[in-house]
């Protein structure tokens, strides 16, 4: 009886250096720059540890902490967006379209228990069918009401013929740079 009440007080030793390491992303998939084109799956993001699901749930209604860090191009209506623990799953509403090149950005603020939070930005770029996408499109957005570059404004590029949308944030300097992209004529606005 002694051994067992010896043996249930072991274990590691309380407190340790406190973790101020924000979640470090570790893989996706698909791997970006791909063509799937019988893609069906969600889009996987892996952190080396759990990450905080937030405190307002994703609900498709984009105000989920989650789903307020989540563009997904083309697609006109909020993504799907699943807190795994130590994954972040994601798939457009309506489906993968075929012949589509996707691209999914994820935006700093992904938070760990800790309450540590990312500052870099991934984006997971793929086809459904046809060409890998390759171009880049770069740009400053200027708000000329306030006579001053737009910080975090959307930008929405439109792809000719088939008005397909994609959308990034600019930096705080008011730039974006959004790629990879597929190739074609595009439009930009900026909200």
């Amino acid at each position: 009886l002694l051994f067992i009440l010896a043996c249930a007080r072991m274990g590691p030793p309380v407190g340790g250096p406190d973790d101020k390491a924000p979640p470090k992303l570790i893989g996706t998939v698909p791997e970006s720059l791909g063509v799937y084109p019988d893609w069906h799956n969600d889009v996987e993001f892996r952190f080396d540890e759990i990450v905080s699901e937030g405190s307002t749930p994703n609900q498709g209604t984009g105000t989920g902490d989650l789903e307020k860090l989540i563009l997904l191009s083309p697609s006109r209506r909020v993504p799907v967006v699943h807190w795994k623990r130590d994954r972040i799953t994601v798939h457009p509403r309506e489906g993968w379209r075929p012949n589509r090149v996707y691209r999914i950005q994820l935006l700093p603020g992904i938070l760990d228990l800790r309450r540590n939070k990312t500052d870099t930005t991934t984006v997971i770029a793929f086809s459904t069918g046809g060409p890998a996408p390759t171009d880049t499109l770069r740009g400053l957005v200027i708000d000329w009401v306030q006579g001053k570059v737009a910080q975090r404004a959307l930008v929405e590029l439109v792809l000719a013929p088939d008005s397909l949308i994609y959308r990034t944030l600019t930096d705080s300097g008011g730039r974006f740079l959004m790629g990879p992209l597929p190739r074609g004529q595009w439009m930009a606005f900026g909200a």
